[in-house]
């Protein structure tokens, strides 16, 4: 594994991973076109690098979350008001539950993707410009959402929960931006623009953790090996994907404030026309 490359591929996971463009289908292009082959320590490193990123972002919206649980109230500066431990457990729930349907689909669907969709299977681009388009048009279309009366957090219903949670669902397709989904079901079921981006992004903690701790536990398990001589490479990619990460973090909750998260549906023409030329010239 040459360092270039992995520096490379770092910066695009960094990149993708938050932007609204889908990292696991970028991932999928640059290893057809450049011929990258990563192994999944690799990927397990940098998915790690991310998840420090929104780690440090959302320090003390974390900080207050697990405060709540042990106090009968505290004053929350992100919700900026006092919380009852009764309303800290609400936000727990409806986490959880639009933690639910990705996970299921992860665990139904992570055999059937990891085998179908790989570099050398030509009628895979096809599906993943597919994919690419439908993240531009949820974009597009929710970006041009103007809703006077819009709801936080705090007061998020389980039926919106359950709304995020299916948008996060179908996410698990590569192509499918978790993040843009995530945001954009938000958006749909009426979630103010600044906590649909803060949501997207809490949510996404406990499903990198367990993708983290699943390919962990196939490295103690010993399915999966790091050689010693390819140490400054995981380091490097930790460090890129984690420095990257943070600052495309920023950038897209500045621009999911200012409505401008339908940019992205722009550029997503053209990893589309890039997945359709890929796959006529894929054998």
């Amino acid at each position: 594994m040459e360092l270039l490359k992995v520096i490379f591929i770092s910066v695009i996971q960094g990149i993708a991973e938050f932007l609204p463009i889908s990292s696991s289908g970028h991932i999928l292009l640059f290893k057809r076109i450049l011929g990258l082959d990563f192994d999944i320590s690799f990927d397990l490193t940098i998915h790690f690098g991310t998840l420090l990123a929104v780690i440090l972002v959302y320090r003390n919206d974390i900080a207050e979350l697990v405060k709540g649980l042990f106090c009968k109230e505290i004053e929350s500066k992100t919700f900026g008001r006092t919380l009852k431990r009764s309303e800290v457990a609400h936000i727990y729930l409806v986490f959880i539950i639009a933690t639910i349907p990705a996970g299921c689909a992860g665990l139904l669907l992570k055999d059937v993707i990891d085998s179908c969709f790989v570099i050398d299977n030509s009628k895979i681009f096809f599906l993943l410009a597919l994919f690419f388009i439908y993240t531009a048009l949820i974009l597009t279309l929710s970006s041009r959402i103007k809703k006077k009366k819009t709801t936080l957090i705090d007061k998020m219903s389980i039926k919106q929960a359950l709304i995020v949670g299916f948008f996060q669902a179908i996410a698990v397709l590569p192509g499918v931006s978790r993040s843009g989904s995530t945001i954009s079901g938000g958006l749909f079921c009426g979630v103010d623009k600044k906590d649909a981006g803060r949501f997207s992004f809490l949510l996404s903690i406990p499903l990198i953790l367990a993708a983290f701790l699943l390919e962990v536990k196939d490295f103690i398990s010993g399915d999966l090996t790091l050689a010693p001589d390819k140490a400054l490479c995981y380091i490097a990619g930790l460090i890129v994907s984690f420095a990257v990460g943070y600052i495309s973090l920023k950038l897209l909750l500045k621009m999911i404030q200012n409505g401008k998260i339908g940019f992205f549906s722009l550029y997503l023409i053209i990893p589309a026309a890039v997945s359709i030329a890929l796959g006529f010239v894929t054998p």
